[in-house]
C-alpha cells in the first residue's frame, strides 16, 4: 500500500477542503511532550469537529464529557495547538478570507489574529518556553518557515529556502528547529538554529524522501518518515544525522509517529492492507505490538503525559470519532460518539503547574 492510499483516507476523514489546506500548509505534527490536564471535568483535550456544519475547535474532558465549542465561527478553524503552560490555544482559521494563525485563551476568549497577512499561514508550533511560535507561510508563493513572538510581533523568515520548507519542529531546549526542505530536489530533513542560522542537512542527498522530523524528549534523537523505492518506514537518527536505523520494518507504509514522554517508546500507524492500525514499539525497534487490531482505520495516536492512555481517531463508528485506550491497547472506548460528524486533530492539554 502506498502513501497515495493514505492520502485518500485522509481526504475522506477530514473533508476535501481540509485536506487541500493541510497538504498546502504542512501537516499538523503532534507535540510529543503534550499531556493531560488534572481532573476529568477539565478541558483536557482540544479537537476539530464538523458537528456544527463546519470545522470548529472544541475542548472536552479526558473522558469525553463536557464538550464545548471554542471558536463558534462560520469559517474553517483547525490545527489546535496548546501553549506549553496550557493557558492558550494557537490555531489556523480562514475567518478573514485566507488561512492565518490565531490564538485564544483556553476557554475560547480573547481571540487574536497573530499573522494578519494576505498569505496563507499554517502549522503553528509553540517554542518550548511558550515565547515564540514557528509557522509556515507563502508570502512569495513558496512555503517558508517563519518565527514570531507569541503576541504576533517580530515575524521573520528563518528558513530563507527559496524552494519549499515545512514541518518545523522545535528541539526540546528551543535552540534549534528541524524542518523539511526541497532545496535538493526531494524532501530532505535539515536543522537550523532558532534564528535561522547554521542550516545543515541531516539526511542523505538522494531521490528518497524524508519527512516529518520529531525530536526525542531529551533532544538526542530525531525520528522521521522515510519513503524509498523498496521501503516506507519510520527511521531514527542521532540529532546530528548519524547512526540512522529503520525502527518499524513493516510491510506497509508507516506514519503518524510520536514519542512517549520518557523517550522509551514510539507510537506509529501502519497500513499493512486496506486498513490501518496503531502500533507501539520500543525506541530500539524491539517489541512491536499492534494495539488496535481491527478492520477499520485508526490514526493520529497521542500519548497521555503519564503514558497510561492513548488518544486516537477511528472510523469504526460510521465516520471518524475519537477514542481512548489504555497503553496496552485494552479498554478502547469512544469518547465523542457523534457518528454523523468528523472528529480529528485531537491534542492533550499540557499539565498546568501552579
Amino acid at each position: 500500500m502506498t502513501r497515495t492510499r493514505v492520502w485518500i483516507f485522509s481526504i475522506l476523514a477530514i473533508g476535501l477542503v481540509a485536506a487541500v489546506m493541510i497538504m498546502a500548509l504542512g501537516q499538523n505534527t503532534p507535540d510529543s511532550s503534550a499531556s493531560t490536564s488534572g481532573t476529568p471535568s477539565e478541558a483536557a483535550i482540544a479537537f476539530v469537529t464538523d458537528r456544527d456544519g463546519n470545522a470548529e475547535i472544541y475542548v472536552m474532558a479526558a473522558d469525553g464529557s463536557n464538550p464545548r465549542n471554542l471558536t463558534r465561527n462560520e469559517a474553517y478553524d483547525d490545527s489546535p495547538t496548546w501553549s506549553p503552560d496550557g493557558t492558550k490555544i494557537a490555531f489556523r482559521s480562514t475567518r478573514d478570507g485566507n488561512a492565518e494563525i490565531y490564538v485564544m485563551d483556553a476557554d475560547g476568549s480573547h481571540v487574536r489574529n497573530l499573522t494578519q497577512s494576505t498569505s496563507d499561514d499554517g502549522s503553528p508550533r509553540w517554542s518550548p518556553d511558550g515565547n515564540q511560535i514557528a509557522f509556515v507561510s507563502n508570502p512569495t508563493g513558496t512555503l517558508e518557515i517563519f518565527v514570531m513572538n507569541a503576541d504576533g510581533s517580530d515575524q521573520h523568515n528563518v528558513s530563507q529556502d527559496g524552494t519549499l520548507a515545512n514541518s518545523p519542529a522545535w528541539s526540546p531546549d528551543g535552540s534549534q528547529i528541524a524542518f523539511v526542505s526541497f532545496r535538493n530536489g526531494s524532501r530532505q530533513i535539515f536543522v537550523m538554529n532558532a534564528d535561522g542560522s547554521d542550516q545543515r542537512g541531516l539526511t542523505p542527498n538522494t531521490t528518497d524522501s524524508y519527512d516529518l522530523p520529531q525530536w526525542s524528549p531529551d533532544g538526542s534523537l530525531i525520528a522521521y518518515e522515510f519513503e524509498g523505492l523498496s521501503e516506507d518506514d519510520i527511521y531514527i537518527m542521532d540529532a546530528d544525522g548519524s547512526n540512522a536505523y529503520n525502527l518499524t520494518q513493516t510491510d506497509g507504509p508507516d506514519s503518524n509517529l510520536i514519542w512517549s514522554s520518557d523517550g522509551s517508546h514510539l507510537l506509529f500507524v501502519s497500513y499493512p492492507d486496506d486498513t490501518s492500525d496503531i502500533f507501539v514499539v520500543e525506541a530500539d525497534g524491539s517489541n512491536r505490538i499492534n494495539l488496535t487490531q481491527d478492520r477499520y482505520f485508526a490514526l493520529e495516536p497521542r500519548w497521555s503525559p503519564d503514558g497510561s492512555q492513548i488518544l486516537f481517531k477511528s472510523d469504526r463508528a460510521t465516520k471518524t470519532d475519537l477514542f481512548v485506550m489504555d497503553a496496552d491497547g485494552s479498554h478502547q472506548r469512544n469518547i465523542t460518539n457523534t457518528p454523523e460528524s468528523l472528529e480529528y486533530s485531537a491534542v492533550w492539554r499540557p499539565i498546568i503547574t501552579q
